[in-house]
């Protein structure tokens, strides 16, 4: 019998299938929340030489810190192949960003050689996201900086409600951390 997170990771794999086609257009909510995140950004000044984006998806985000951080060398991460593969055709042929096939709770990285950690979206969907925040913190250099972007325990209430109402049987969302729990981590 398969595990509850085995069971669900089957079931991300094949929600990101279906959503690769449309992602860029359709995801309405990640573009608003990695504009967000990169404009936050701006002002900060960082010096940064390595950035990883975690579950960068088809690429967007990976490309816009190019752009603003053009002497970085820049590694999406996603553990899905299609979004990798969404990632490479979208890829700038003058300013290129490295794909990288790992799951951003155990990465594949050394410690302390990262600079500038992105996670956008990335939280909501990980059953156990301290397992990223012990991994960042592994891979960031000394006075490395962890930007993401995430929703909170509040934000799907109401679905979750209707879900559970409809079929109790099947996890449908995962629990999202209280922000109160997420600073402590």
């Amino acid at each position: 019998m398969a595990t509850p997170d085995a069971h669900l990771r089957r079931v991300n794999e094949r929600r990101i299938a279906r959503a690769i086609p449309d992602f860029a257009t359709a995801a309405f909510l990640h573009a608003q929340a990695r504009s967000e995140l990169l404009r936050r950004l701006q002002p900060v000044q960082l010096k940064v030489q390595t950035i990883l984006d975690l579950g960068g998806g088809p690429g967007l985000g990976a490309r816009a810190l190019v752009r603003q951080f053009p002497k970085a060398a820049v590694t999406l991460v996603d553990q899905s192949p299609e979004m990798l593969r969404a990632a490479t055709r979208a890829r700038g042929w003058w300013r290129k960003f490295e794909c990288l096939e790992a799951d951003a709770t155990a990465l594949p990285v050394a410690d302390g050689s990262v600079d500038l950690v992105v996670a956008s979206m990335l939280l909501p969907g990980l059953p156990q996201p301290e397992a990223l925040l012990g991994e960042v913190r592994r891979v960031l250099k000394p006075r490395g900086y962890f930007a993401f972007t995430t929703l909170g325990a509040p934000s799907l209430r109401e679905l979750a409600a209707a879900f559970a109402s409809a079929d109790a049987e099947v996890l449908h969302l995962l629990e999202l951390m209280d922000f109160h729990d997420l600073g402590d981590a």
